[in-house]
Order: C-alpha cells, then structure tokens, then sequence
C-alpha cells in the first residue's frame, strides 16, 4: 500500500513538471503519507551492552527493563512509550517473556544460559542487540562432619560455615544464611549462634544428636551431626597414713590430708587441690577421737584410750562421680603419765623400762618420756620401777641400788615396797624383789653396774637371757692398782644361780648375788668374803646401781 502511494504521486509530479513553462525551473513538491509523519534526519536508536541480572530456577524473575539499555538521539521530544520491541533471534529463558515494553519477567524453569537478540523501533530507526541471561539452580547443602568431642567446663567452638556450600549463585558471599535447629538439642551449656558457630562451655555428660538448618535465600540444607561430652572421672588413690598416739594430736597436729590422693578427669574447670570434692567414710569405723572434715578430706583430732587401729573405706565425691579407697589408720599408745608413774596411755604394761624406749606395735615412746618411775608387768605382779631413759641410750630397769660394803659393812637393805622403787640416791638403798628382779634380768640382755652420778660404770651383754656374766673389763677404775680383780668372771652357775642362799658366788672374784648372811638384795663381792667388797669407789659411801636393760 505504501509502495503504490508513493508510485503514483511520483508519476503526478512527473507529468505535472511537464506541462509547466520552462522558466519554473526550481520547485519543491510537499508529498503528504497518510499516517506518517516526519522523522528527523539525525535520528538514531541504539541498544547499548547489558548485563541483565540472573535468574534462579523456580523463583520469580525480579524483572528487567531494556529500557535502560536503550538510546534514542536526534528527537527531543522523545517518547519512550512509542518504542516498539520484538525478539528478533534466538530464545529467551524458558519461563521468561518480553513485553511490548522492554520488561523481561517470568518464573524460570530450566538453569542454563540464554542469547537473543533484541530489536528497539522507535519511528522509523530501529537498535539491535545480543544479549544474554544466566538461570542457575540455586543449592544449599551441608557436608557431614564428625563434630569434637566436648570436655566439660572446658570452652567448646566449632564454626558449621565451612560445611556450608552454596551453589547456583555467584553473587553469594557468606551472608545472608540464618542458622537453626531443626531437631534434637545441644549439650546443655552449648548453642548454636547466628553465625553458624556451636559455642559454649558443657556442662554434662553424654552423646547428643542433633540436626542443623542452614537457609540461604529460599534454599536450605539440613545435617545431622552430634556432640560426645565426656564423663568427669574421680579417682582415690592409696596413701600410707601415719600412726596415730593415743593421747596426742593426730601426726603431731597437722592432720593428714587426703587431697593429693584425690585425681579428677573430665572436668576443665577443676583447679586442683581438691576444690570441690566431698569426703565421707563410706564404710568402716574412724578410730575413736579422729574425724574426717567432708569438705576438707582432712583427718584431725586426739586419739583416745578407746582408739584402736582401723580400715576403712573413704569416698571422694565430685559433681556426681565419686571414688573410694580403702585406709588403714593405725593406732599406737603413747607414754602417759598417771599418778605416781609412768605406762602405756592405753593401759597397758611394759615388762621392763626397755619395753616402753623400743616399744613394738602398737606402741611408740613419745609423750611423757624421759628418766622416771614406771609401771611394769614382771615376774607376774605391777611393780613400780626407776627406768634410765637417757643413759648409754637407755632402757634401764633398776633393780637395786646398793651401798659401799666399806663404808656401811653391817648396812641392811630394803625390799621397795609398792610406789617405792630402788632408785638412785637412795641413802640406805633398796632392791626389787626376787620375782620381779628375776623376771627383768630373764627380759634382758645387759647387765650395768655404775656409780650413781658419775660417768663410773661398767656393763657386759648375756649370750642368751640369764646367762652368765662375761668378762668386762672395769672402766671407772683411777689405776690398775686399785682394782684388785679388773676383770668380771664367771659366777658358777651366774645369774641363773639367784637364790636366797649363796649359790654362785665365786670367791675371789666379783660377782652377784642375791640375799647372803646379814645383808639383802643384790650385791658385789669378791675377794675371799661376801661382805667384803672388792671393788675401790672413788666417791665414798656413794651408791651402786645394778641396772638391767
């Protein structure tokens, strides 16, 4: 139609410059189009390079305008609206249309790349232009993982983002996923942050399973994972108690700690040293006036009279867990002193001083110790005795304490009456009697024989208990000369020999006896008589004291 409209008012024109004068040379003709009007010369429309954004499989396209990448020159009164545009090759996204207007919108349905080329009419100009449009298939997805095992009271931190991935949109950074808990729970003191990062301190045993959510945009990935907390362990380990004296405060007052014994596992925020743990006797009986602190684990206190030595079972608890171990406490007597002598503080006897310095079990010499009378069970009776407990190491049971032949010749000695032992420095002397002397010398080994107060003294050892006498040599003698006899012989039959008559003596030779002619108790003699003392004392009428030990 266009094209025969114009053909004939061309053929008008024609003939009608025909039939005009030569001399109307110059003219312009005016040719009117119906439903046209003019387009500027200068005109040009063009679609500049694009990048439209990408689209996401299933989710609705935001929409993009052409309009932006159009530009129209040469008409100021341009009209975007009377630009016309037409897909001229290729395909759009499945999913997606273009309208008259330039917008592409649509849901796509299928991920790919899509090129077409686009054409913008405006009057009679027109741009073309490639362009193409990206469709991903967005995914979310959470990788499995075998999570840390947890310690409790021991900060935990395990950050999920690095299992995070996220494909199908290359415009993701990290942000914007939201972090949740679809199922199961955390160990208690644990949780789960925004940033994806499980954190906390634990604060109970146990496995927990549990599965996270991460959501990116309308996408999500789920996984499930767990978290092992570990159990606190306790543990009691043995120790070696010391005794414990009947009368004195427990391990000379300090008490024994049972804290180092104690081991604690499992459990981050235990400082040591046993803070927090409680003890108890789980089983078994404290010896009498000892106790157990529960929140120390400190045994303190005074044994007594009653106490005995005791094993028992001492339990550790911490925060649920707990631990026992078996202790022996052990109990020993101690030297106490009653009215008027020494003993055991349990009540028990010695059989010479020598029994209470080197006691056995359950006995020990400490308390109120030192030179003294005691209390010993011998010869079948409780006899008062004077005990040497610092002499030559001590140990010495007095059995009598004699006065110089010489210088006392009709002197008659005395037995010691109960609460009154031979002790030195007694004027006239005294000797324990028989039974009792006997029953000492049968529970030793050394016989001494010495000057009361001086160093003078001399001792010799029994092969076995009342044997006889050896040879020792006298030590407190000033010279030779004064010792008529310097060696102790053998008495015939010695010390086995004590009787009431004067069995065993060996004349003109020193020895022992016990009870002759006008005298009593043990004396030294020798030199052809029995009254007639053979030995020299430095110190005139100074006492002589016969001691077993």
């Amino acid at each position: 139609m266009f094209t025969r409209t114009l053909f004939k008012s061309t053929m008008l024109a024609a003939a009608l410059a025909a039939s005009l004068p030569s001399l109307a040379t110059d003219f312009y003709v005016v040719v009117p189009v119906k439903n046209r009007t003019a387009t500027p010369g200068n005109l040009t429309v063009t679609l500049n390079p694009y990048g439209p954004p990408t689209a996401e499989v299933g989710q609705p396209y935001a929409g993009f305008d052409f309009n932006q990448a159009l530009q129209v020159q040469g008409d100021p009164a341009f009209n975007p609206t009377q630009v016309r545009w037409s897909l001229i090759s290729g395909a759009l996204p499945a999913g997606l249309t273009l309208n008259a207007n330039g917008i592409l919108s649509g849901t796509p349905t299928a991920a790919g790349t899509a090129s077409f080329e686009l054409q913008a009419t405006y009057r009679t100009k027109f741009g073309v232009r490639t362009y193409q449009v990206s469709v991903t298939n967005l995914l979310v997805t959470l990788a499995s993982a075998a999570m840390p095992d947890a310690t409790q009271g021991v900060g935990y931190s395990v950050d999920l983002k690095p299992r995070l991935l996220v494909t199908g949109d290359a415009a993701y950074s990290g942000a914007g996923v939201s972090w949740s808990l679809a199922s199961g729970s955390l160990p208690a003191g644990l949780t789960l942050g925004a940033d994806g990062v499980i954190s906390g301190m634990p604060s109970a045993e146990g496995t927990y399973p549990f599965t996270v959510k991460a959501v990116y945009k309308t996408k999500y990935g789920i996984q499930g994972y767990q978290v092992v907390v570990g159990a606190i362990t306790v543990g009691l380990q043995p120790a070696s108690l010391p005794e414990g004296i009947v009368g004195l405060a427990y391990n000379n007052g300090a008490g024994f700690d049972l804290k180092p014994s104690v081991t604690i596992g499992g459990d981050g925020a235990y400082t040591g040293g046993g803070a927090g743990v409680t003890w108890s006797v789980a089983s078994g009986t404290m010896p009498a006036g000892l106790a157990l602190d529960p929140a120390t684990g400190v045994i303190t206190g005074t044994p007594n009279s009653s106490s005995v030595s005791a094993t028992l079972q001492v339990k550790a608890a911490y925060k649920g867990k707990s631990a026992t171990q078996s202790y022996t406490v052990p109990i020993t007597g101690s030297i106490k002193q009653f009215s008027g002598y020494r003993a055991w503080a349990d009540g028990t006897f010695a059989t010479t001083c020598n029994g209470y310095r080197a006691p056995g079990a359950p006995h020990l010499y400490q308390g109120a110790t030192g030179d003294g009378v005691y209390r010993i069970s011998a010869g079948g009776q409780l006899t008062d005795v004077f005990c040497d407990m610092t002499t030559n190491g001590g140990g010495y049971t007095v059995v009598e304490v004699a006065i110089d032949y010489r210088y006392h010749a009709g002197a008659t000695f005395n037995q010691a009456a109960a609460g009154s032992p031979p002790t030195p420095g007694q004027a006239q002397g005294s000797y324990l009697p028989a039974g009792v002397a006997v029953a000492v010398a049968q529970a030793s080994t050394e016989v001494r024989v010495s000057e009361y107060g001086t160093s003078n003294a001399i001792w010799t050892s029994h092969s076995v208990p009342m044997g006889n006498l050896r040879q020792g040599r006298i030590a407190n003698t000033a010279a030779a000369s004064e010792d008529q006899t310097p060696y102790w012989s053998q008495s015939a039959p010695g010390l086995a020999g004590l009787s009431q008559t004067c069995n065993g003596v060996s004349s003109n030779y020193p020895s022992i006896y016990w009870a002759c002619n006008n005298s009593q108790g043990f004396h030294i003699t020798g030199g052809g008589g029995q009254t007639a003392a053979a030995w020299k004392f430095d110190t005139a009428n100074g006492p002589l004291v016969v001691s077993y030990r």
